[in-house]
């Protein structure tokens, strides 16, 4: 790798000085890392699952919907989704079955972001912030509850464990995080959003580094969706960004995390840089 010099970017971008990413984490479909996931990516690989009648039937999918033309059997499907060292995050078994696994999984692509860089929670000394988002969860549905049940341990674990305005907090929480944390929520743009303000709060001097990303998991994941004309749901179950043949997208899962430092700080410290 040729050494890049804070100078070049200066005269490049003048009192602007941009952000690197020296970390990151991630879990999508068919791969765990994030290098895992770009050999894929440049392999020409479609990451999208298709099912059979088994495959809904063991979802608990009525199978008879394969019958039906407007159903597309297609779906992005995440490995091992409830694969979860809760005793290394210090969870007890019980707390960390009533954790939605986006939220989990957003903690370990944090924790994963993190040690790539070199800069474990144990020993981390730079004021370091998370901004992050999920989509509504769908791990545990909504049940009624009296008033006063509301404020018993059980219940409130259950509401923190699936509400995403804790995702973000949860992370500072856990992995002794000083900077700002929150959670923000833009529909589909989220992620990206996150990463913009993540890049202000370094900018503003609120932190020296910071997570940014977002969770997506739908359950149960081994399901179609119905096409519907007009709608941005693809009638193909196939995904072609930039293609003439593209008709439409799929929702899909995943979950990833970044570490973002500025440029010459990450240049002075000798930190990997993976992208500008």
């Amino acid at each position: 790798m040729n050494p890049i010099h804070s100078e070049h970017f200066t005269r490049q971008y003048g009192d602007t000085m941009p952000i690197a990413i020296i970390g990151a984490g991630c879990r999508f479909p068919r791969a765990a890392s994030v290098f895992e996931f770009w050999r894929r990516i440049a392999d020409g690989e479609e990451l999208i699952s298709r099912f059979d009648a088994e495959d809904l039937r063991k979802a608990g999918v009525d199978p008879s919907l394969l019958q039906r033309p407007d159903y597309v059997p297609a779906a992005a499907v995440v490995e091992d989704v409830d694969r979860f060292e809760w005793a290394f995050f210090g969870y007890s078994r019980q707390e960390a079955e009533s954790i939605d696994p986006q939220q989990r999984l957003f903690l370990m692509c944090a924790w994963e972001a993190l040690e790539m860089a070199g800069y474990p929670p144990a020993s981390l000394s730079a004021r370091t912030g998370v901004i992050g988002s999920a989509r509504m969860s769908t791990y545990q549905l909504a049940q009624r509850q009296d008033a006063q049940q509301i404020v018993s341990p059980q219940v409130f674990q259950k509401l923190m464990g699936n509400d995403k305005d804790y995702l973000a907090t949860r992370v500072a929480y856990k992995l002794g995080l000083r900077g700002p944390a929150f959670t923000v929520q833009t529909a589909c743009s989220s992620s990206l959003i996150a990463t913009h303000l993540a890049c202000e709060a370094i900018a503003s001097g609120e932190a020296e580094m910071m997570l940014a990303g977002g969770a997506s998991l739908s359950f149960p994941q081994q399901a179609g969706y119905f096409y519907r004309e007009g709608m941005i749901f693809s009638a193909d179950g196939h995904c072609r960004p930039f293609d003439a043949e593209a008709n439409g997208t799929l929702v899909g899962n995943g979950a990833a995390v970044v570490l973002l430092k500025r440029l010459d700080r990450a240049l002075e410290d000798g930190d990997a840089i993976l992208s500008v």
